[in-house]
């Protein structure tokens, strides 16, 4: 028997104590009961909060699978690419080799040439205008204008063409080794044929000027050598075909070399610019895929650590609920203790002056009925918890998202290789 319940049977001889403290036990314990399960209710909640967290997927999953997917289709699309640049270049060197030209001897700029085309033809409108002004033969200054920009344009125009159509031709071959080939020959003298006819037409051209200004007339003009002879005596006339023929020369001269190279190179090189273009354009397509690729998972990343935040919030704010809850349970236990190892001495000395004994009650008993350690002890408090570090997810996004386009720039750089394989 142990020393309670010795202690309890000496003291039932007179009065029914056990009773007494267990209803005082009883009624201390049934309010912290209640507490207790208030504080198991919140830690429940907490545990459904910490559930629904979910965790944050790596950098190296979807995104980069992806990206993955990109780099492989454009390291085909830029090898392509690449091939046909090197195509392209080397049909370009073949052509330059047979006919003996260097490419890129000469720079052009065919908007410099354009703009100084059309202030020759104003140029020599004007010149026009001062000569068929003089001479009172048109109805004012805005009619002298219009047939002199006609006359000037009609004149640069044709040169223009004829340098570009034929004079390009007329040397055709000739830096080749073998100059004198059948084939360059014959597009050398197709090309003469057709120059010595434009100057014949040119030549009726602007004796046809001469005779208007000669005839002071612009109808019924008439060819005869009389005609002629008058326009040689007309030193108006005569300054009027010398300007023509000067802008014919240099429109001529223009058309030859400054809109157009060697025949045949424009066009190659035009082939060789047209794939490093395609070549470039591919290249940052496939970037601009990839930066997408990575700007729209780090948007998303963005949202979701967001959304995260304020569900840790929520979740700590209720860990916070259970610490504030379980601390008031302990104070409300200290408090039950006291109370009810009061109570139970009361009780206890009220038994023995009952019972005639002096007799000190055991540690135990006290122990038993007014000990309330398993309250607090059946129960698991949560943890805190951090949100995810976006900083770290986003450098991993940021390190994937570099390795790809160094890859893809490694594609890119070997496509752009002029000694790379075709095969």
């Amino acid at each position: 028997m142990s020393n309670t319940e010795g202690f309890l049977a000496g003291m039932l001889s007179g009065q029914p104590l056990d009773g007494e403290l267990e209803r005082i036990h009883a009624r201390y314990i049934g309010s912290l009961r209640d507490r207790q399960a208030a504080l198991q209710g919140l830690c429940g909640e907490a545990k459904n909060l910490k559930d629904q967290l979910g965790t944050t997927p790596p950098a190296s999953i979807d995104v980069c699978t992806e990206a993955d997917t990109i780099t492989a289709a454009a390291a085909l699309i830029l090898s392509e690419r690449g091939k046909a640049v090197r195509r392209f270049g080397r049909v370009l060197r073949a052509y330059c080799l047979r006919h003996g030209h260097i490419p890129g001897a000469v720079k052009r700029s065919t908007a410099i040439a354009v703009m100084v085309l059309l202030l020759a033809v104003f140029g020599e409108a004007l010149v026009n205008v001062s000569f068929f002004l003089n001479a009172h033969m048109v109805a004012g200054p805005l009619a002298a204008l219009l047939v002199s920009f006609l006359i000037s344009l009609t004149n640069v125009t044709a040169c223009t063409c004829a340098g570009y159509f034929i004079g390009r031709y007329r040397d055709y071959g000739i830096p080749a080794q073998d100059a004198d080939n059948p084939v360059f020959r014959a597009v050398r003298a197709k090309a003469n044929w057709l120059f010595r006819g434009f100057i014949g037409v040119m030549a009726g051209f602007h004796l046809t000027i001469g005779l208007i200004r000669s005839q002071a007339t612009l109808e019924d003009i008439e060819h005869s050598l009389s005609r002629y002879g008058e326009l040689l005596t007309t030193p108006e006339a005569i300054f009027l075909i010398m300007v023509g023929v000067c802008m014919s020369v240099f429109a001529y001269h223009k058309g030859k070399t400054a809109l157009g190279g060697y025949p045949g190179v424009d066009e190659r090189e035009q082939d060789v610019h047209t794939a490093r273009n395609e070549l470039q354009e591919s290249y940052a397509d496939s970037c601009d895929a990839i930066e997408d690729i990575f700007d729209r998972a780090e948007s998303a990343s963005d949202k979701l650590f967001k959304e995260q935040a304020k569900a840790v919030d929520t979740y700590n704010d209720k860990v916070k609920e259970c610490h504030k809850e379980s601390r008031a349970l302990e104070q409300a236990a200290g408090q039950a203790e006291s109370d009810c190892r009061a109570e139970i001495a009361q009780a206890v000395t009220f038994a023995m002056t009952l019972n005639g004994k002096d007799q000190q009650p055991p540690a135990d008993l006290l122990a038993q009925y007014a000990s309330f350690e398993a309250v607090l002890t059946a129960i698991e408090l949560p943890a805190f918890h951090h949100p995810p570090d976006h900083s770290a997810y986003k450098a991993d996004l940021a390190k994937a998202k570099a390795a790809a386009l160094k890859t893809l720039s490694a594609f890119y750089q070997e496509a752009l290789n002029p000694r790379g394989t075709d095969q």
